[in-house]
């Protein structure tokens, strides 16, 4: 993580900001969306506000409902 530190000239306090590099490993939001769905949503979000942040999408399921579908698309496979 690199952190860089600028003056503010017009506030004279100092602004930060953080370069970071997140993971999205969601699980599935039952009856509602997948996994990959909802990491999507997560990355959309997170980047209108840190747009500069590299995201890393790692769908998960516990085993249970789900878990054939992130398997699928983790592997990069399809539903036959």
């Amino acid at each position: 993580m690199a952190v860089h530190l600028h003056g503010c000239s017009q506030t004279g306090f100092w602004a930060w900001w953080v370069r970071v590099k997140l993971l999205l490993a969601p699980d599935k939001f039952k009856g509602s969306i997948s996994a990959a769905a909802a990491a999507k949503a997560l990355g959309e979000g997170w980047k209108s506000v840190l747009p500069e942040t590299e995201l890393l999408f790692a769908p998960i399921a516990d085993g249970g409902e789900g878990f054939c579908e992130t398997l699928c698309a983790a592997l990069g496979g399809e539903w036959i």
